[in-house]
């Protein structure tokens, strides 16, 4: 009786039978074949000439097996049938019983060290680090995705649906990561989750959260440049200048007037 399970692998199938013998239930196989089909229609119709895998076999009737079937598709559900042959490769028995199990699928573990600073940031600025689990739980390298999710309000209820980040990755695990999240308000305090999915969008559970105010205004403007007295009169003189803007950038020409 073939019967099939969930594997503890991503993507696996446990799949366990009893061996027939090579003459009906009696006798040993000697160089015979196990040919496996396997499908996600529900409505498939096996048939003999199609295999999805060969296993070889030499065994005594009645020997018990059990085969794991890895890289199928995670979550999804599966229909499978095996055959019997015996030496001879026209040998081939009926088509088994059925047996239906969905494949395993193993998310990311969360992240549990998601940190947040603001060292040598500018204004509207949070940098967020934190380690990278792996495709499965913490196991296999990751080609995903990082969702992040920030809020102003300490009683936010974050959700996976709503984000405003997403960054891609390919890694391997306890990969550590950083990002500087920006556009935010200078001052301003800020909570910050973050969710990780596998190639097969499976997600991990929320992090840790981490909490910190985006850098504020911490640059002074840069110094007037180039002043030339253009005109000098009575107890007055009068300049042009360079005016600075904001913390690193300059207007054209500009004129200021000092008098004394």
């Amino acid at each position: 009786t073939l019967s099939a399970l969930p594997a503890s692998l991503s993507g696996g199938i446990n799949l366990n039978w009893i061996s027939p013998g090579d003459d009906d239930l009696t006798g040993k196989i000697e160089d015979g074949k196990f040919g496996i089909k396997y499908s996600t229609d529900s409505a498939f119709n096996f048939q003999l000439s199609t295999f999805n895998l060969e296993l070889s076999t030499s065994c005594q009737p009645l020997t018990a097996y059990s085969y794991i079937v890895t890289g199928l598709t995670e979550g999804a559900t599966y229909y499978i049938r095996i055959w019997t042959s015996d030496e001879n490769p026209d040998n081939w028995s009926m088509i088994s019983n059925g047996a239906t199990s969905y494949a395993k699928a193993v998310a990311p573990a969360a992240v549990t060290d998601l940190e947040a600073d603001i060292d040598n940031l500018t204004e509207g600025k949070i940098r967020l680090s934190w380690t990278s689990p792996g495709d499965d739980d913490t196991d296999g390298n990751l080609d995903g995705i990082f969702r992040i999710k920030y809020s102003t309000d300490s009683a936010f209820n974050f959700q996976l649906s709503t984000f405003n980040l997403e960054l891609s990755t390919s890694c391997q695990p306890l990969t550590a990561h950083s990002y500087v999240v920006t556009g935010l308000d200078g001052g301003t305090t800020y909570y910050l989750r973050i969710w990780t999915a596998d190639e097969a969008f499976n997600w991990s559970s929320i992090s840790n959260g981490t909490t910190s105010w985006a850098q504020v205004d911490n640059l002074p403007p840069k110094p007037v440049t180039s002043i030339t007295p253009v005109e000098v009169g009575f107890r007055y003189v009068r300049l042009n200048w360079i005016l600075p803007l904001g913390d690193d950038s300059l207007t054209p020409y500009n004129t200021g007037q000092y008098s004394g």
